[in-house]
């Protein structure tokens, strides 16, 4: 069967518009495998040729976007998502960009963000940049934690679900669009899976995520069908003196139950919350 193949594939010469509807964002090597093994420069001189035509656009080094047939080449911008997945084979797309994905986002940012095991300088598209951050340290030895596979476009993603955006978001805000767009968006989470939260935060082993998901949680009982026993659980790891939570640095007020301090702008949003 693999011989027949083999001889089909050497008579039926590869297609390139048959991969181009169905990889909107693809990698040189993803091409030259489509063409087989050892054309890799076959495969480069073929995207020479359509670039040239105008059928696809170089987005960074060995990442290709194609144009959609009747788009403005001058104007067209490729999917972010697509992109970066792209850019790192092992990719988690995380923060603002999970909350996106996952649809729960307030608003819509400009920055994608995305972890990976190798770093590697930012993509800048027209209206987006892609930024590529460490797998932090605490889940080295399991990047996929916490972790859902979202399909678009034909293409799977890995994004951090909702137990983990939730922590990742209070640990790195400036990363989630600013605390009050995180807490506004992780709201809208109907269900969550209360051991993978806290076997999240354990591994995190950070007295202030705890806290600030005890916070949270708190606010939201009802939602969650959260009970007082299930939050002296995440008392018993809140800080033994007053905290800030990371990058909020600034004026606020502090809720004594859970030893943290809150950003004036927090405490306004959600009033009787916070405090």
């Amino acid at each position: 069967m693999g011989n027949i193949f083999t001889i089909m594939r050497t008579i039926l010469k590869p297609n390139p518009e048959e991969f181009f509807t169905t990889r909107p964002v693809f990698t040189l090597s993803e091409f030259a495998d489509y063409y087989g093994k050892n054309r890799l420069a076959d495969a480069s001189n073929i995207l020479k040729y359509h670039r040239r035509k105008g059928r696809i656009v170089n987005i960074a080094r060995k990442i290709y976007a194609v144009i959609p047939y009747g788009s403005d080449a001058d104007k067209f911008e490729p999917d972010r998502y697509l992109v970066a997945t792209a850019a790192r084979d092992d990719a988690v797309l995380c923060y603002h960009a999970a909350l996106e994905l996952l649809g729960f986002s307030h608003s819509i940012w400009n920055t994608c963000t995305v972890f990976s095991s190798r770093r590697r300088s930012s993509i800048d598209l027209r209206s987006a940049s892609i930024h590529f951050l460490c797998i932090p340290t605490p889940l080295r030895d399991t990047p996929n934690l916490g972790t859902e596979t979202i399909y678009r476009m034909n293409t799977s993603l890995v994004v951090t679900g909702k137990e983990r955006t939730l922590v990742e978001g209070f640990r790195k805000p400036h990363h989630a669009g600013g605390l009050e767009e995180h807490v506004e968006s992780v709201s809208g989470f109907g269900v969550l899976d209360l051991d993978l939260l806290k076997k999240i935060l354990e591994l995190y082993d950070q007295k202030n995520l705890w806290a600030a998901a005890g916070w949270f949680l708190s606010w939201n009982m009802e939602r969650f069908g959260i009970s007082d026993e299930y939050l002296r659980e995440f008392e018993q790891h809140k800080p033994v003196n007053p905290q800030y939570l990371p990058g909020t640095y600034q004026n606020g007020i502090l809720n004594n139950r859970w030893n943290i301090i809150f950003p004036d702008n927090l405490n306004e949003s959600f009033e009787g919350h916070a405090t």
